[in-house]
């Protein structure tokens, strides 16, 4: 099970599948949903 951590509305979430992963200018994005909702997570990997 992949748990992850939305910064924004400070929520862990379980139960989520990972719909989409790029990798741009060392900026890895995730988009993903949860309990019905899509969501963008990422993260620089400087």
């Amino acid at each position: 099970m992949n748990v992850l951590y939305n910064k924004k509305t400070n929520l862990r979430l379980k139960k989520c599948e990972i719909i989409k992963v790029c990798l741009k200018k060392n900026i890895l994005f995730l988009v993903y949903e949860a309990n019905g909702n899509c969501f963008i997570s990422y993260s620089n990997l400087d």
